[in-house]
């Protein structure tokens, strides 16, 4: 699967893959409202989320408080990476996103960086559950089309399930 252009090399080559966190812990650097979407994902996904940051939205401190996460009120060190399976640099600062990409690259930890792709060692797809099957979209780099994408296979998969009864 080629993600962009060509394979010749103008493209950023990946690898469609699930990704099973439950259980598993996830670092989440970052307490905006983007760092608060993710985290509703990774929650619903049953991940142990930590998240860093020395603020949060009221409803990543709610998550807190009823111990659904861990927040430490603090900033990003390159140690926080150790031990989690993914982490997410979700700030508004470029040179915090930086420091949490360096650190992964270095424990060979996946990362995404927020608003930066090509930068990213995965990305979140836009995907549907729908009666058992997960429906997932990449549309290179292309959020908009990619969600849409899967609204329109969502609508035919329903669609062609009421027609089969």
């Amino acid at each position: 699967m080629l993600h962009g252009s060509s394979a010749k090399g103008k493209g950023v080559l990946v690898l469609p893959v699930m990704l099973n966190l439950s259980g598993r812990p996830v670092l989440v650097v970052g307490g905006g409202m983007v760092a608060t979407r993710r985290v509703g994902v990774l929650l619903a996904q049953d991940a142990r989320v930590t998240v860093i940051a020395p603020q949060v939205s009221e409803e990543l401190a709610q998550h807190a408080d009823s111990g659904q996460i861990v927040w430490e009120q603090r900033g990003f060190e390159p140690g926080d990476v150790a031990g989690n399976v993914l982490v997410l640099a979700l700030t508004d600062n470029p040179a915090v996103q930086e420091a949490v990409r360096r650190a992964c690259e270095i424990a060979s930890t996946l990362c995404l960086v927020g608003g930066h792709p090509r930068s990213s060692t995965l990305w979140f797809m836009a995907h549907r559950l729908l009666d058992g099957l997960t429906v997932a979209v990449s549309a290179g780099g292309n959020p908009r089309r990619a969600q849409e994408t899967v609204e329109n296979l969502a609508r035919h998969i329903k669609a062609s399930k009421s027609s089969t009864r």
